[in-house]
This record gives C-alpha cells, structure tokens and sequence, in this order.
C-alpha cells in the first residue's frame, strides 16, 4: 500500500497492541475496500489477537450488523452489546460504510458510541460528510490517503486481471472499488463513457440535460471529475494519468482553460459530490452543477 494508508494502519494496530485504544475510531480512507480491509483487521487484532480478517469467521465477539434500520441496530448492535459475551473477551462492532445509517438510527446509536460497556471497540468507515457530527466528534479519526495506482494493479492482479489490465482499471478507476467494478461491470463502464462525453459537452458550453438523468449519481460526479482532474494535470505538468483513453479530448480542450477556472470547476463537482453523499437529490444536484459549470466559461 502507500507509504501514508501503511503508516496510518500501522499506527492503529500499534495502538490496539498497546491497549492505548479509543472506544471508538472513524477510518477516512477515500478507497472504501481498502478501509473495510483495514477496519476488519483491526477487529480481529482487537477480538482475536491476530491482525488476520479471515480470524473474523471464527470469533463471535465481532459484531457486524445484517443492515441499518433501526430495529436491526438496537437488536444486533445496542441490545447485543448488553448481553455479556458468550465466549469472553473483547468485542468490536463494524459498522461499514456507516454513511448509509439514516441520522435518525445514528442518533440511537450515539449514546452507546459514546459511552460503550467495557472492552468494546468500534469501528467505523465511510464519507464522513453523511455521518453526524456528534458521532464523528466520538471517534479517533484515522486519516488515510488514496492508494497508489501500482497498489491498485496489485489487488486486481491478485484475482487474476493481467497486468496490462491491472493497470489500465487501476488508473481509470482512481480506487480498488471504482477500478475492480469497471472491470467486472459494462453499465459501469458506459456510464464513465457517458459522463465524460457530458462533462466535454459542457466545457464546450452545451448544457446537455437530456442526458442528465443518465448521470446523475456520485459515480457520474467521480468520472466527470476524474475528467477535470487530468485537464489541471495535462494544463500544469503535461500529463494524463487516469483517462489515457480521453487524451485527444483533455489535451486538446486544456490549453482553453486557466489552471483557475478549472480548479474553480473541480470545486463544484467535489461540492457535488458532498451533497450526493447525504442524499441530496441527484437530479436538482446535477442541474445545479451545469448551471455552475457553464456559468465558469
């Protein structure tokens, strides 16, 4: 992994080791695989002794809830961590991608994050714009960066991708999630195709809305950013890292552009992002987007 997303692992197995442990950590990793791997490492380091996820199947003290309604929380998690463990020991609670619990359910779960029984750790991954901050304000943040593209390659070499494939998905995708589904997934693929064809179409100063609904969604954003980002790169370092498929494109619109205004741009379609992440509507967020973008040229 990289040398920033290694380190912060390390520092928090090295603080479950020593028992110097919060009640409760927050793992901010932009690649949500990768925090999941780290977040379920550090589960069974907590419950098992041994930094090893497959150690999670044989262990009954870490709780990972069926989903995230209300009555699920309060039985397997809050009413579960009232009971005295069958076998002993201590005990972590996964809540992944905890973005997706409904504030209402987070606010049920806030006072046992707080104040948790004795020799209980959770953990906790996703976009720490969806989670409350009362919640987040409970946690040690364990700040992670993005993995390096070779890290990447890696992973998907390891289910068997070439490695001339490995790295072509790696760079596309950006992370181990986005880069494994456009490798698996053709509607994932064409929505990128589709995005970036939007995204070209507006710098262009069209306001393509008949095809708004057909990438209105946080993906749609990714790509359309992804797009954005290797503009900056192309305009500042004559570069293109991730969309080396869209070079003709992105080389020749760049030098159209200041390095401002497409950071300027960049902001409103990470801004976009932000809001998609708490459920925002996707299509009123998409038709703001447009209007900002256009309103840019």
């Amino acid at each position: 992994m990289s040398k920033g997303i290694s380190q912060a692992e390390e520092r928090l197995l090295s603080a479950i080791k020593r028992g110097h442990i919060p009640h409760a950590c927050f793992i901010s990793c932009p690649d949500g695989l990768i925090a999941e791997g780290i977040a379920r490492r550090a589960a069974a380091l907590y419950c098992t002794g041994a930094a090893d996820a497959a150690m999670l199947s044989h262990t009954g003290n870490c709780i990972i809830p069926s989903g995230y309604r209300k009555d699920t929380i309060r039985e397997e998690v809050i009413e579960e961590l009232g009971r005295s463990s069958f076998s002993g020991g201590k005990r972590s609670v996964l809540l992944l991608n905890a973005h997706e619990i409904d504030p209402a359910t987070q606010n049920v779960l806030l006072k046992t994050i707080e104040e948790p029984p004795d020799g209980v750790l959770f953990l906790l991954t996703g976009n720490d714009a969806g989670i409350l901050p009362t919640i987040l304000s409970r946690c040690a943040t364990v700040l992670c960066g993005l993995p390096m593209y070779d890290d990447i390659a890696r992973e998907l070499m390891s289910i068997g991708l070439t490695k001339n494939d490995a790295m072509r998905f790696a760079r596309m995708g950006g992370t181990v999630q986005s880069s494994l589904k456009l490798y698996q997934d053709e509607d994932y693929r064409s929505l990128r195709g589709t995005a970036q064809e939007v995204m070209a179409a507006l710098l262009r100063g069209e306001l393509p809305f008949d095809r708004l609904n057909a990438v209105a969604s946080i993906d749609g954003a990714h790509f359309m950013l992804s797009y954005m980002r290797d503009m900056l790169t192309y305009r500042t370092l004559g570069r293109i890292d991730q969309n080396a498929d869209r070079a003709e494109d992105i080389s020749s619109m760049a030098p159209r552009f200041t390095t401002g205004r497409i950071n300027c741009i960049i902001e409103s379609l990470a801004n976009a992002m932000d809001r998609l992440s708490t459920n925002a509507p996707a299509a009123g967020t998409f038709t703001r987007l447009f209007t900002e973008i256009t309103e840019e040229l």
